[in-house]
């Protein structure tokens, strides 16, 4: 799900700090996008900003599926 579309990156960076820190138990995910975040530890819920973008990705069934979906749709952002 595209969460928000920000008029820039340092909004969108500022909309999910905020996210983050809404959340109890979020946590770090390297490697996905410009920022990631498994929010709620361990909810399979993966938030992610590429640029001014912010997609949520949800996986509740299946452990590391949700960072698999996430690392995808970020490089598909990324894609020209």
């Amino acid at each position: 799900t595209v969460e928000w579309v920000a008029d820039s990156p340092g909004t969108a960076a500022g909309l999910l700090a905020a996210l983050r820190a809404s959340q109890g138990m979020a946590r770090d995910v390297p490697g996905i996008g410009d920022e990631a975040y498994e929010l709620g530890f361990p909810s399979g819920t993966i938030a992610v900003r590429v640029d001014r973008y912010i997609v949520a990705v949800n996986a509740f069934q299946a452990p590391g599926k949700a960072t698999r979906l996430a690392r995808s749709a970020a490089a598909h952002l990324r894609a020209p």
